[in-house]
């Protein structure tokens, strides 16, 4: 493999990471407010720590869950789908020559975005302590 082809696999690396943040919809926060002492924050965080749709993570303040979408559907609905809604609405040509058959797809659009959900113990009683 020669430096070109990297050199445009790079480029084209960093087009579609301009293209996720571009379409990034801003993070839902959700607070879990723990009210009482020091001893009290300690205990959640060492118990349960922050819980999310995911479940419970002992030992964990705050989590970040990020999620791809493509088309304003997560990649996770695309694939149960088998990627159907991509494959619709986009034209395929067929181009032979000396041997060589090469398919040629036009007229299709790909929108790449991202949700993210962060979640995180909130303690109103740290606040000027």
């Amino acid at each position: 493999m020669t430096a070109r082809p990297i050199r445009r696999l790079i480029a084209a690396l960093g087009l579609v990471m301009m293209q996720l943040m571009a379409g990034a919809q801003p993070a839902k926060v959700y607070l879990h407010p723990v009210s009482g002492n020091c001893s009290d924050l300690n205990f959640k965080w060492v118990t349960t720590g922050v819980n999310d749709l995911a479940g419970s993570h002992p030992g964990l303040c705050a989590r970040t869950h990020y999620e791809l979408v493509i088309n304003e559907v997560s990649a996770k609905e695309h694939i149960a789908r088998n990627w159907v809604d991509l494959n619709q609405g986009f034209s395929i040509q067929t181009i032979s020559s000396g041997g060589r058959t090469c398919l040629q797809a036009s007229a299709f659009d790909i929108r790449f975005g991202a949700r993210t959900q962060i979640t995180r113990i909130h303690w109103p009683g740290g606040a000027g302590k």
